[in-house]
This record gives structure tokens, sequence and C-alpha cells, in this order.
């Protein structure tokens, strides 16, 4: 966790691929992202879960994993190193 706080931009972003490419074949599926994303929960207020947000912030996941994987249904370690540049 240090380095994803404290190191070099390419270190954190090799944290992430790690992280989202589940099963270490260096390639990030989209359905793997989309459901690892979903599973975060949205608080409003301290103890109090909105679940109808939520369901707002599912369209806007697709619609950030549809500007990153395009309409391709799994990127590489490049694609994602180059396309986590555009977020800067």
């Amino acid at each position: 966790m240090n380095k994803l706080y404290n190191g070099t931009y390419e270190e954190a972003l090799e944290i992430i691929f790690s992280l989202l490419d589940i099963n270490n074949d260096g390639i990030i599926e989209l359905d793997n992202v989309r459901m690892m994303l979903s599973y975060l929960t949205l608080k409003i207020h301290k103890y109090n879960i909105e679940y109808k947000y939520q369901m707002k912030s599912l369209d806007e996941i697709d619609e950030i994993l549809k500007y990153s994987f395009r309409d391709k249904k799994y990127i590489n370690r490049r694609i994602f190193y180059r396309k986590s540049d555009s977020y800067l």
C-alpha cells in the first residue's frame, strides 16, 4: 500500500493493474472490472447507503468503461497505461 500512495505514478499503475488482472494473464477483462466496481457502495451519510444513487453510479461506471475499453472486451497493460495517462 505504501507504493500506491508514496510510489511513482508507474508503480501505482502497476499495483492497480495487478488488482484488476484477476487471473494474472496480463489482461484486464471488461466484465471483471465492471463487477468489481459495482460492489463499491456509496454512502451519502455516515451509516446510510443510498442505492438510488448507486444505480446512477453504475451508469457512470459503464460510461467510463465504455471510454476505456472502447468496443473491446479486454485491454492489455500497454493500453491500460496509455488510457490511464488520459485521466491526468
